[in-house]
């Protein structure tokens, strides 16, 4: 990992940090303010409505203000945003309290919107070509460092200073990871217009598009109500609830470590189905049916199954996004393709960030926090069955191959089969080329002979 991108994913754990630590502690206002987990589901969620709002215009803003300002100007708004929160436990009204709330949230989620697609092109942008696959992974790896280390800091500075000290030192993070930003090679390039971001959003961008937003949705459904579910029923307390939080992207940062060596053999399109598949039982297993033993083990085990679902998911499909927006435009540049395959990637992601609260804390103040877990394996099956039907032809000869050569002998993929092509045309054309001089030598020589001839007579 080289200086300019270990400071990138310095500053990606910053991010997710602020992140991360909501969930957990937001609980604590909404017992002292008398937050239903439907208004608290909300509230959670505003960051990421806010979020996937703002990801489309990001390439405008990135045209229109540059990406190196645009960086700072939004690494600024993400830390004062999180300072910000540990004042609201010192806020008593009600009203008031919902009032500041939604706009701390809806400013927080637009700075976190286009800094998360800045900073996954700008890791793209200063690397090689053999380099991006590392680079994307080293910043997912670094998300979830932030995720998982996120809450255990928290909980320990809850413990110390009460609610507004997890936020008052993570803030000041932020402004660590300000100052370094001049170190990093942010370039301007880009189009010399405004790339308009919804030409690219056609129907199979749409299909790898919806693997992205169940992902989230499972990662996210459970905020509002896990904690009161294992303070409830387990009797465990707020700062052992909140390392709860931490499992599922201890998960993904373990399984993404495997899956870097080993999906040139899987091929994106398969390793994104395989998330899909991981999603289904992980969240069987949160809150396991009445055929399987229900434990704290149980909760442990399906919120793993849901964290190693992203290392299946978030890094096939930033490749995907690119390689599809190239073949819509073969005239995009780099920049803003990366630019391009960033935003649909955190749209994804922020959208499923909104839905997923929203939806667990609807479902589970309506039904019970089982059905969440239920209805949420169901969705993933959906999604399965779609992304399937659509590419069932890879699909099928993939999978055949894997009972043919078996799993490490896997080579077919639409990357091997484009790798293939373009070898197969160019050594056509070599062959082409090499008949073509034979036939010109045959002809010189046939044309020294005559001449030859012609002056001996």
């Amino acid at each position: 990992m080289n200086y300019q991108i270990l400071l990138l994913f310095i500053i990606n754990t910053f991010i997710s940090m602020g992140y991360s630590i909501v969930a957990p502690l937001f609980p604590v206002l909404g017992k002292k303010i008398s937050l239903s987990e439907n208004l608290l589901g909300w509230i959670i969620s505003l960051y990421s409505l806010a979020n996937f709002i703002i990801t489309p215009f990001t390439p405008q803003l990135v045209y229109k203000i540059g990406r190196r300002n645009l960086f700072y100007l939004t690494n600024i708004i993400e830390a004062f945003a999180t300072i910000i929160y540990g004042f609201l436990i010192y806020v008593n009204n009600y009203n008031f309290f919902i009032f500041i709330t939604f706009i701390l949230r809806i400013i927080h989620g637009m700075g976190g919107g286009i800094v998360s697609t800045l900073l996954y092109s700008i890791g793209v942008s200063i690397s090689s070509p053999e380099e991006i696959f590392t680079t994307l992974g080293y910043l997912e790896i670094a998300w979830s460092l932030g995720v998982s280390i996120g809450p255990v800091l928290a909980s320990c500075l809850y413990h110390i200073g009460g609610f507004p000290l997890p936020f008052f030192t993570i803030g000041c993070f932020f402004f660590v990871g300000i100052y370094f930003i001049k170190s990093i090679n942010i370039s301007d390039k880009g189009s010399d217009s405004s790339p308009n971001f919804f030409k690219f959003f056609n129907f199979e961008m749409f299909t790898n598009f919806v693997p992205t937003v169940v992902f989230q949705i499972a990662q996210t459904y459970y905020f509002p109500s896990l904690t009161y579910h294992l303070t409830g029923k387990w009797n465990l307390s707020i700062e052992t609830s909140s390392l709860f939080f931490m499992i599922g992207m201890c998960a993904y940062l373990i399984i993404l470590q495997v899956l870097n060596k080993i999906l040139g053999n899987f091929g994106l399109i398969l390793t994104i189905f395989l998330g899909q598949i991981v999603i289904i039982f992980g969240a069987l297993f949160v809150y396991p049916l009445e055929f399987l033993p229900q434990s704290i083990l149980s909760i442990i085990f399906g919120l793993a199954l849901l964290g190693a679902s992203g290392a299946f998911t978030c890094v096939a499909v930033i490749i995907q996004y690119g390689k599809i927006a190239k073949n819509i435009d073969n005239m995009l540049d780099e920049f803003s393709a990366n630019d391009i395959s960033s935003a649909v990637f955190n749209l994804g992601i922020n959208f499923g960030d909104f839905l997923g609260p929203v939806y667990g804390g609807f479902v589970s103040t309506k039904f019970g926090f089982k059905y969440s877990n239920i209805y949420m394996s169901i969705i993933a099956f959906i999604d399965c069955i779609y992304y399937y039907i659509y590419y069932r032809q890879y699909l099928n000869d993939i999978i055949k191959d894997i009972f043919t050569n078996g799993l490490c002998k896997i080579r077919y993929s639409p990357e091997d089969e484009e790798k293939s092509e373009r070898l197969d045309i160019k050594a056509s054309r070599s062959r082409k080329t090499s008949i073509s001089k034979r036939n010109d030598e045959n002809e010189d020589n046939d044309k020294i002979k005559f001449l030859k001839e012609n002056e001996h007579n």
